[in-house]
């Protein structure tokens, strides 16, 4: 089954290291928005690189949709 991921503008960051400390990067990426007063639309994903064997070599994309209607 394909899915879909939603169309307009992101926050991104890319976290380097064990999928434990993940929550930092979308809370980075929160926090980064709140500064410049963008709004977050709601939804996030991210995207996993290859695996890695050791965790700290471990490459993860994360994505947050942007509300771009009027402030």
């Amino acid at each position: 089954m394909a899915s879909a991921l939603p169309a307009g503008p992101v926050a991104t960051t890319v976290h380097r290291g064990p999928y434990a400390s993940l929550a930092a990067a979308h809370e980075a990426v929160v926090a980064w928005c709140s500064l410049r007063r963008l709004r977050l639309a709601g939804p996030r994903w991210e995207v996993y690189g290859p695996h890695h064997a050791d965790p700290d070599q471990v490459v993860t994309e994360v994505f947050h949709l942007l509300d771009h209607g009027e402030p």
